[in-house]
């Protein structure tokens, strides 16, 4: 990649060390930030509301060197990264999603989730919180992963806000070049990734052939498309 700096911002549950072996591919400087109380038990994110992520998410990369850089998001981080990028704005040169759902502006991200997931997770987040049961996490998160990977995955998953998924949030897509990357072995389906792509208003869309964590599965092959579009 050319020697400009990538911000990595994970998807739901997740942490920053999921961007480990994409740092190694990179040839770039990375900063792969984290969402609030990572690693913490309990019901610390309880509280909290999305406007929280967005500042978590920008008081590090207002700490971070990096004068100017690519935004990196995956799944969910993809929405707080369009957030975040406001704050940002001559210093972002261009944005990628990978795998992510990206509503309109004014909407939530579970509304824009495909039929019936929209209109059943807000209730079952209500009724069972945001921590999927392990067999889903594995299933959905970890089906082209190696094992290590997967129990690491399931043994570090954070449970969320509620509102992470339910506020409607109003945005402005970021006046930059914007890549969507599709994974062709995600529970997403491509034709409905082919409409979060035209949401976030992508300039090019990629595939990668990986399930919903290219970033562990295909780390390679992520820096590189990302690389091409930079």
């Amino acid at each position: 990649m050319a020697a400009l700096g990538v911000v990595c911002i994970h998807g739901a549950g997740l942490n920053s060390t999921l961007w480990d072996a994409f740092k190694r591919e990179c040839g770039s400087e990375v900063l792969a930030v984290d969402f609030p109380n990572r690693g913490e038990p309990g019901g610390r994110n309880k509280n909290l509301g999305f406007p929280d992520y967005v500042e978590t998410v920008t008081e590090q990369i207002k700490n971070w060197n990096g004068e100017s850089f690519v935004l990196v998001g995956h799944s969910l981080g993809a929405l707080v990264g369009i957030k975040v990028a406001e704050a940002f704005k001559t210093q972002v040169t261009a944005m990628v999603a990978i795998a992510s759902v990206v509503p309109k502006s004014g909407n939530s991200f579970a509304s824009a989730l495909p039929f019936p997931q929209n209109y059943l997770l807000p209730p079952i987040l209500g009724l069972l919180g945001t921590r999927p049961p392990e067999s889903s996490i594995r299933s959905s998160l970890c089906r082209d992963l190696d094992p290590n990977l997967a129990e690491k995955i399931v043994r570090e998953f954070t449970p969320e806000v509620k509102k992470l998924y339910t506020a409607k949030i109003e945005f402005t897509l970021p006046g930059t070049d914007r890549l969507y990357i599709k994974t062709t072995r995600d529970d997403l389906p491509e034709n409905y990734q082919d409409r979060m792509a035209a949401n976030f208003g992508a300039d090019t869309v990629m595939a990668l052939d990986s399930g919903h964590l290219p970033m562990l599965s295909h780390p390679k092959a992520l820096a590189d498309a990302i690389g091409r579009f930079t």
